[in-house]
């Protein structure tokens, strides 16, 4: 079952090297990304979803996620197996997200090699 949580800011959503289980939204509030306790990225868009790879790859957790500012959060409990055959609109969004950000990846490893 879905359940929206409150975190404050400094406070652990995700733990780098965790099972997974299931997947978050952010519904406010500003997050950090972090990999080896270095913020790499910043999550801000309010219904993103965000801690899909590790249930997709069915992977411990790459990256920690944690508050930067009070945010709610939504957690969805699901295997991903369950999210494409029941609810095939959260499946094309995470698609679409997740293309966004290889293409956001790609750019920035073009930028890092000189190419353009």
């Amino acid at each position: 079952m879905e359940m929206t949580r409150h975190f404050h800011p400094g406070e652990i959503i995700i733990k780098e090297g965790d099972e997974p289980d299931g997947f978050y939204i952010l519904q406010s509030g500003e997050l950090d990304i972090l990999k080896k306790e270095e913020i790499i990225a910043n999550i801000t868009e309010e219904n993103i979803i965000f801690g899909e790879l590790g249930n997709i790859l069915r992977e411990p957790r790459t990256c920690t996620v944690r508050a930067k500012t009070s945010s709610y959060v939504m957690h969805v409990p699901k295997e991903m197996d369950d999210i494409i055959i029941k609810y095939p609109e959260i499946a094309k969004k995470l698609i679409h997200i997740l293309a966004k950000r290889l293409a956001e990846t790609t750019e920035i490893l073009s930028k890092l090699r000189g190419i353009h």
